[in-house]
Parts: structure tokens; C-alpha cells; sequence
């Protein structure tokens, strides 16, 4: 089972200055990147490991599953579990990954690719 939390996987993970080319860490798939001193899980690590992190999940309604999925950020949206900055595993009330998103102070950014949006 995976232990990694998507919120803070920085103390697994090597620093940057080890792997300065490949703009990211890459385990047979991009596991992610830095983003300043913020580590962000790729989406294919969340998609396909997603599901066995043991924390890091938030459920987003249903009506929000299209806005989510064309790329769009969720606004007016204020998750009380999760600090500002945080990197969570989106999820739909059946427990679909969707992706990952970033908790932002009235908002959670999409980090969908732009290459899966509609």
C-alpha cells in the first residue's frame, strides 16, 4: 500500500539539483516535479496509484464533475480539511480519481494537463 501523501511527499522524494534534465522524476512514468520547493504529483501517478494513498482525498459534488473535467478551476470553494497550498487527489462521490488540484484560499486549482481537458 502506498504511504506517500499527496500533500507532502516532498521528504521521499530527491531534491531537484539530482535530476536537473528530465524536468521531473520519472519511476517507468512522470511521478512529478517541483514547482519551487513544492513537489506536485503528475496526473498519471495520481490516476493510477490514486486510490491507494491512505490520505490527501477530496470528494468534489457532482455538479461540479464537468467543470472539473473541462479544465476549469472550482471557485468560491473553501475546503476546511486541507491547508492552503496543499495538493490533494480529486475524487467524485463514487470515488473516481479525477485528477489532482491544488487548495488555494477560495479555490481549488484544476492541475488537470491541458492536453485532457475538453
Amino acid at each position: 500500500m502506498c504511504s506517500i501523501s499527496p500533500a507532502n511527499p516532498n521528504k521521499y522524494l530527491p531534491k531537484p539539483a539530482l535530476y536537473p534534465h528530465y524536468g521531473g522524476l520519472f519511476l517507468g512514468m512522470k511521478f512529478g516535479e517541483y514547482s519551487g520547493s513544492q513537489f506536485i504529483l503528475s496526473h498519471e501517478f495520481i490516476g493510477r496509484f490514486g486510490s491507494k494513498f491512505l490520505n490527501g482525498f477530496l470528494t468534489i459534488e457532482d455538479d461540479y464533475i464537468n467543470q472539473w473535467l473541462s479544465g476549469r478551476d472550482i471557485r468560491h470553494f473553501k475546503p476546511v480539511d486541507f491547508p492552503y497550498g496543499s495538493v490533494v487527489v480529486i475524487r467524485d462521490l463514487r470515488s473516481r480519481i479525477l485528477g489532482g488540484g491544488k487548495i488555494l484560499p477560495d479555490s481549488i486549482r484544476n492541475l488537470l494537463p491541458p492536453r485532457l481537458v475538453n
